[in-house]
């Protein structure tokens, strides 16, 4: 999500300081992938492939195209404006308004929210493989606890976040390895692949098309992560040149993971099985001639949906704390713990946000909610690219294609109206009650002056 400054990460850049540019092209594109290559493909390949069957990897390939345009657009924009503070800072530089780019930030928080709830619903899921426990009484304990870590201190916080991402990327290694052994044996068929069948859920109305378009805003649930490396331009060298490389890199790479555990589990378990389970991975990995133990794979998944849940929890409580310490929401959402220094209100609020959103809709519905805030804010990015071409800038900077932005923005616009009336509903509710925290702040004020 979005960076403002924290108490634990102080963002107060003044002309005399600076930030340090020391980041070269090869550990932006690590800090890009370790943003990108999350646990979307853990919870998401279930619900796709009740739309679309085995065929998961066509909403793979046109999320991929989507995040590619948008991504351009951020290494243009991250190029010529190399500071921290993303999408809303883009957007109050190109129109000037500091209400849209209030609302682009409250959507970011909005977003980060549904999507803890959304990874904390899908590791439930797992877990109930295992355990028979209903999955949102897991996924408010996994909010509730992870919660509890981005309170307890931003060391501890990072610590973790470090381990579990070791434990995410292990799994997504293990699932290759179990499904390439399935089919050296025989197991699966190649025909998966190509049949759009399955009976494990009910897709949306409207024919192939529809069908389609909702596996794509599933599949681009899973690249959602590089807007936020964008933010690092400012501590980047050559952000120029290395940018626009290191975001593209990242998405290309993470396409390929994603892509390659598609396809094999497509092969190995078929549309059919993978619709019917709440742990479509552990599908895969169950037809494995390695015997692999239920458990332990199900372990190594509902941590790695739980490293995503907390990465969120903790960006968005710093989005709240930012937007407060710069007095555009209350300044409660402000206070600092006094011996932890993080923003335990903040933090609060957004743990007691996810864990009601668990109670309010499936993991799809959650999902594509996510995308849904972010398919606008993504659009308001492609169109701010356009808007800044005739803002000259000192130094050199990355340009993309003038028909990419353009794209972007239409391809998003396109997939913003193929989402569900219910989905459309959750999110325009969300971003009143932003317009509604906006009005309220801006009266305080006014009263105040």
């Amino acid at each position: 999500m979005t960076q403002a400054s924290t108490p634990d990460q102080p963002a107060a850049a003044t002309t005399e300081t600076r930030l340090h540019r020391g980041l070269n092209l090869r550990q932006l594109v690590f800090i890009c992938l370790g943003n990108v290559v999350g646990a979307g493909i853990y919870a998401l390949v279930g619900e796709m492939a009740a739309q679309v069957g085995g065929a998961l990897w066509i909403p793979f390939m046109l999320a991929l195209v989507l995040a590619v345009l948008t991504v351009f657009s951020y290494a243009e924009l991250s190029s010529k404006y190399p500071r921290a503070g993303g999408a809303s800072t883009y957007v109050l530089q190109a129109f000037r308004s500091p209400f849209l780019a209030f609302m682009v930030a409250f959507a970011m928080v909005a977003s980060a929210i549904n999507s803890a709830s959304t990874l904390s619903l899908a590791a439930g899921g797992y877990v109930a493989e295992i355990v028979p426990v209903p999955a949102v009484i897991t996924a408010v304990v996994l909010v509730v606890a992870l919660g509890a870590v981005t309170i307890l201190g931003v060391q501890l916080s990072a610590r973790s976040n470090t381990v579990l991402t070791l434990v995410e990327l292990g799994g997504l290694a293990l699932v290759i390895v179990a499904a390439v052994a399935a089919i050296a044996v025989g197991t699966g068929s190649a025909a998966n692949l190509t049949d759009m069948d399955a009976t494990g859920g009910s897709a949306p109305d409207g024919g192939l098309v529809a069908v389609i378009f909702a596996a794509t805003s599933l599949a681009f649930f899973a690249f959602i992560g590089f807007e936020d490396a964008a933010n690092m331009a400012e501590e980047a060298k050559d952000p120029a040149r290395t940018c626009a490389r290191a975001l593209t890199i990242a998405v290309l790479v993470a396409a390929g993971v994603y892509l390659t555990i598609a396809i094999l589990v497509s092969v190995v378990a078929g549309g059919d099985r993978l619709a019917g389970s709440n742990a479509p991975l552990l599908e895969a990995v169950r037809l494995s001639p390695l015997g692999i133990p239920d458990v332990l794979f199900t372990a190594i998944a509902a941590i790695a949906v739980g490293n995503s849940v907390l990465i969120n929890l903790m960006s968005s409580s710093r989005l709240l704390y930012g937007m407060a310490d710069q007095k555009v929401l209350h300044k409660v959402l402000a206070t600092v713990h006094p011996t932890r220094r993080t923003p335990w209100i903040a933090s609060t609020v957004t743990i007691a946000a996810a864990a009601v959103f668990v109670f309010t809709g499936e993991v799809t519905v959650l999902a594509t909610t996510t995308v849904t805030l972010l398919l606008a804010i993504f659009t308001l990015v492609n169109v701010s690219v356009l808007v800044l071409r005739k803002e000259r800038v000192e130094h050199k900077h990355f340009k993309a294609p003038t028909v990419l932005p353009v794209l972007g923005a239409v391809v998003c616009v396109v997939l913003l109206t193929q989402q569900e009336p219910a989905v459309l509903l959750r999110a325009g509710v969300m971003l009143l009650i932003g317009v509604a925290l906006w009005l309220v702040n801006h009266l305080v004020v006014r009263r105040r002056g």
